[in-house]
Parts: structure tokens; sequence; C-alpha cells
């Protein structure tokens, strides 16, 4: 909403009814100043009274996955190599995928960069790891097929324009911890030693 400029008082009426999921961290407060947000708006943001409850956020993860589920029924990607779990190869600098016994593989996923779960005959999602912290990973997923519209009244109409949707997850900082489930196969947290600096290493399992 600051991108396309509407004011702090816009954002903090429309975060009063939908509410706020974080991360508020650091790079969320240097983008949110970037953007020219207010000191009132991350004022009022530190608060914590437009946070989402625990349920509102669970009944909208339910939704999203529920809506994923859908999507990836009326368009099941194509793939010429069959099973699930056998990743399509192509240059990376940021992953690499290596096969694992059991149908599994592993994945090296730098921080900050997408996961597009379609090479692992997944949905048309796209998965990004934003940071580690003491318990919990932060995530965004991205959802190109579920556009999301936003418009403002000026004067010469409405003024459009059209955003990916997207949903923000915390999952538990443990050894297979839960991430993303589609049909048979699941997205997995793997509490790796050897992972390097700034990554983190995921599991595609196809039970």
């Amino acid at each position: 909403m600051l991108r396309m400029g509407y004011s702090t008082e816009d954002v903090v009426r429309d975060l009063e009814a939908k509410h706020f999921v974080g991360p508020l961290d650091a790079n969320s407060e240097a983008q949110i100043r970037n953007l020219n947000g207010s000191s009132k708006l991350l004022d009022t943001l530190k608060s914590g009274r437009l946070n989402a409850t625990k349920e509102e956020v669970a009944q909208a993860e339910q939704k999203s996955a529920a809506t994923s589920a859908e999507a990836e029924g009326q368009q099941q990607p194509a793939s010429q190599n069959g099973g699930v779990g056998k990743h399509r190869s192509g240059p990376s600098q940021n992953r690499k995928a290596k096969p694992d016994p059991d149908k599994s593989q592993t994945v090296d996923l730098e921080i900050g960069q997408p996961l597009n779960l379609r090479e692992f005959n997944g949905p048309n999602v796209r998965l990004i790891v934003n940071g580690i912290e003491m318990s919990e990973i932060v995530i965004t997923l991205v959802h190109p097929r579920q556009m999301r519209i936003d418009g403002r009244n000026v004067s010469s109409g409405y003024d459009l324009s059209a955003a990916p949707g997207q949903t923000s997850i915390r999952i538990k900082r443990e050894n297979n911890s839960l991430v993303y489930r589609w049909g048979r196969s699941k997205l997995v947290y793997l509490d790796a030693i050897d992972t390097p600096q700034n990554h983190v290493t995921l599991g595609v399992i196809s039970e």
C-alpha cells in the first residue's frame, strides 16, 4: 500500500480491518522507512494492537492451503520425469538438491531466495525463508495464480495494480518441522549441522 501511495491513515484503517501478521524486524522497518512509512505507522505496528490473533492466523493459513490444493487439482504441472521427489535439474546459484533414499531430497536454500515447489511436482507456489530466529523460522509463501487486485479512488477513476498473493507463516525450529504439504509429499525443515551460513536445509519427502 505504501508503494502505491496510500497514506499512513489508509494503511492503519486497512490493518484495523484485516490485522497484521509480522515479522516486524529490523529489515521490515527499513523497508517501511524506504517506502516513506511514517514513524507513527511503525509505532502503531510495534504496539501490537493491530496484530492478528493465533486463531486468525490459523484460519488464514487453512484457507490459503485449501485454495492452493484446489488450484493444484485444476492444473497439475506437466512433468516428463514421473514421480514426486525427482528434481528437474537446472542451474542455480542459490540452492542445490540431492536425492536421498525413500524418494526424498534435501535442498540447500539461501535465505531470502525463492524455492519454486513446481520443481518438485508441487503446486505453483514459491517459498522464501526470510530468517531463522532462536526458536522459529519465518517463511513467506507466494501464490502467483492468486493475484490480489489493489485499487484506490483517484480523480480519473481507479488506479489498479496486481500483486501475487502472499502468506507469512512461522514454524518451530525443530528437526523435521512441517513447512508445507501437497498431496502425498511434504517439505520439512532439517536441522543439519553442515548447513552453510545464511542458508537453510529443507527436505522434500514423498510418503
